[in-house]
């Protein structure tokens, strides 16, 4: 965060940007997926597995988020990741790192693209 405040202070970001306006973009990721190890924040889910010419149910424990980055500039900056909570979908972790870069970034960037989850 700071780092950030740093380089717009620069004005490092003038250049890239669109017309003087800095764009914020939001979209969903999955980061990472495990067949045996878990902790108490990873989601859950049924993948199909062949073993010994078998198939296999076999439980995945992954964890899924919401990036927002500037776009347009250099260098690339992110500026938050929201982890979804286990229950929870990708509208209700969005809503929540928006409103924390709301809290960080107060009129930092002047466009906000959010993908549909």
């Amino acid at each position: 965060m700071g780092i950030n405040h740093k380089l717009k202070g620069n004005k490092v970001y003038q250049s890239g940007s669109l017309r003087g306006w800095l764009v914020a973009v939001m979209d969903g990721v999955e980061l990472f997926h495990s067949q045996s190890r878990c902790c108490g924040q990873c989601l859950l889910g049924q993948v199909t597995k062949e073993v010994g010419g078998q198939k296999v149910k076999v439980t995945e424990y992954y964890h899924r988020g919401v990036v927002c980055q500037l776009v347009g500039v250099k260098p690339p900056a992110m500026l938050g990741l929201g982890l979804w909570q286990p229950g929870e979908g990708g509208f209700s972790g969005a809503q929540r790192l928006f409103w924390r870069l709301i809290g960080w970034y107060r009129a930092y960037f002047q466009v906000l693209v959010v993908d549909a989850l």
